[in-house]
């Protein structure tokens, strides 16, 4: 049984400045290491090395999928700052995102699809093709939680509190069928939150709620 090999898709780089750059780095670091470091394969950054050497003014491709609008480090920076968000408990919904994104290359003269001018936002396939390039992303239901509690809840001020507990118990000897365990699913504080984008392992995603 003969298996079909897929190739992987040239994701990286989307500009012909940027590869004829990744071929220009061919004069000093070896193959390999240049296809490791732009993601272009290297059978096809040998090709295209070749085509240049014979041909200066032969225009490249752009090595980019059709739904990758930004550059591979626009896309790395913007990751980033989704991890950085989402730490600080304002993590983005993928609608918000789509928006940002638009945003973003109109403010940077990035030439984008027609529908994204017209729904004002990035697409679903770019938000879809964008989260496969980036592992690192995944979407989560994050807990709400409010501005205040978020704030209170520390290391100092829960020693505080069973160091308080401990106190109460010694005085007063609680029973088991004396102690209720109030956890508010019945009588929530903060509404249902959307889905967002979070980095994959993180043990807790929390968004506050301002009320």
């Amino acid at each position: 049984m003969v298996r079909k090999h897929k190739r992987k898709k040239e994701t990286q780089l989307c500009t012909e400045s940027q590869f004829k750059d990744a071929i220009s780095q061919l004069q000093g670091k070896s193959l390999r290491k240049v296809s490791k470091e732009t993601g272009i394969s290297k059978t096809t950054l040998h090709n295209y090395h070749k085509i240049s050497k014979a041909s200066r003014d032969i225009p490249l491709k752009p090595m980019c999928h059709g739904n990758q609008i930004l550059s591979r480090a626009q896309e790395n920076e913007l990751a980033e700052y989704l991890v950085e968000t989402q730490k600080e408990g304002y993590a983005l919904t993928p609608k918000l995102l789509k928006e940002l994104t638009f945003s973003y290359a109109r403010y940077n003269g990035i030439v984008i699809p027609s529908n994204w001018s017209k729904n004002g936002c990035a697409g679903a396939d770019w938000f879809t093709n964008f989260m496969k390039r980036h592992p690192r992303l995944t979407l989560r239901k994050p807990e709400g939680t409010s501005i205040a509690r978020a704030g209170a809840l520390n290391n100092p001020v829960m020693e505080n509190f069973y160091d308080q507990l401990e106190v109460l118990y010694k005085k007063y000897d609680f029973t088991d069928d004396e102690i209720f365990n109030i956890d508010e699913t019945n009588d929530p504080t903060v509404l249902d939150s959307e889905k967002v984008i979070a980095e994959t392992g993180t043990h807790q995603v929390i968004d506050l709620i301002y009320f």
